[in-house]
């Protein structure tokens, strides 16, 4: 709908025949994986030389904005996934003011019958429990290893463990505490904060699954219909909605019962639903510097990082955010998992 508005549209298309003019393409989006270039250039740049600047103001920064509290020139290209920014084509964009636009391919999702991907976690634990794993959920005071068969941990209450392969999927902060004496320097992250609410399906005016939202007015930048999105038969509607609480607080919303009314009223504003009242909202959860920002400087800390921690633990495997940025998500932490499980499998 938004390539359908008069003048953003001519002014659109104006940006992308003149990309698609240029005889240089060398930050062309299907150069994205082969290309070094999008390892040292920002999502801001990448982003205006595919996409042009209207669409880039228009839509992509102020969302990447909303959703951090930074700006898209920090955020290198290459991890645009990471915060569910899209890199089209010029000749994807250019196809959709034409009579035969190019249409992707439509993404299915799987959800866990309960409803809620907590139960994929709870199951998972189960299985580890079932395939013999012991759990221990003391917390580890101190750490060493002198190679492959003296890799130890020490949890809180003097129980030690030994392996000859130990993987470290927890914080680095606190190693690099015990070898140098102080904290690490900083990396950046940001904040996210989640509004749990239903609503009758009878007064949702226009259904959705994923709602995403750029409009700097409107509070919040993403809300997913869980009930849509599972295919489940419900009356009441199962929403979750996402804020920046930094973001929120810079627009002069600062708790977050302000935030939760704000919420209700900005899905009535957009008219998603009829009334604020007929909202409820069940509760919220503050995630504060949960997710890791992809940006030069803080490539470099984690670069510094890891170089202390190897030389240190020569023995550990360590897999948050030392060979890359994914490392926050789920998906990301099962696909590293069934990875070192192969590798450590084959030795």
């Amino acid at each position: 709908s938004l390539l359908r508005h008069p003048r953003l549209a001519t002014r659109a298309k104006g940006d992308l025949q003149r990309i698609l003019e240029q005889p240089q393409k060398e930050v062309h989006a299907s150069l994205k994986k082969d290309s070094p270039l999008f390892l040292q250039r920002s999502y801001e740049e990448i982003s205006m030389a595919n996409h042009g600047p209207t669409l880039h103001r228009a839509l992509f920064a102020p969302m990447f904005f909303k959703m951090s509290n930074v700006a898209c020139s920090q955020l290198i290209a290459l991890y645009h996934r990471i915060a569910w920014l899209p890199l089209y084509y010029p000749e994807t964009l250019t196809s959709q003011f034409t009579d035969r636009p190019q249409e992707l391919p439509e993404t299915y999702f799987s959800y866990p019958r309960a409803g809620f991907i907590g139960a994929f976690a709870e199951a998972l634990l189960e299985a580890a429990r079932t395939a013999g794993a012991t759990i221990l959920t003391s917390p580890v005071v101190a750490a060493q290893s002198t190679g492959s068969t003296g890799n130890k941990i020490i949890l809180q209450g003097g129980r030690e463990i030994t392996s000859s392969a130990l993987v470290w999927s927890l914080s680095h902060d606190p190693l690099i505490e015990w070898i140098t004496g102080s904290s690490p320097e900083p990396v950046e992250r940001w904040s996210v904060m989640l509004v749990f609410a239903k609503v009758p399906r009878s007064k949702i005016l226009n259904d959705f699954s994923v709602l995403y939202v750029p409009d700097e007015e409107i509070l919040f930048y993403r809300a997913c219909n869980q009930s849509t999105c599972s295919g489940r038969s419900e009356e009441m509607a199962r929403l979750v909605i996402e804020i920046n609480p930094d973001y929120a607080g810079s627009r002069g919303v600062d708790n977050p019962e302000a935030i939760m009314r704000r919420v209700c009223s900005d899905l009535t504003r957009l008219g998603f639903v009829g009334r604020a009242e007929d909202l409820t909202v069940l509760g919220h959860r503050i995630l504060n510097q949960v997710l890791l920002l992809p940006s030069t400087a803080n490539w470099r800390r984690l670069e510094n990082q890891r170089d202390i921690l190897m030389s240190a633990y020569p023995g550990f495997v360590f897999t948050r955010n030392v060979e890359s940025f994914f490392t926050d998500t789920l998906n990301d932490q099962i696909i590293k998992g069934l990875k070192l499980g192969a590798q450590l499998q084959e030795a």
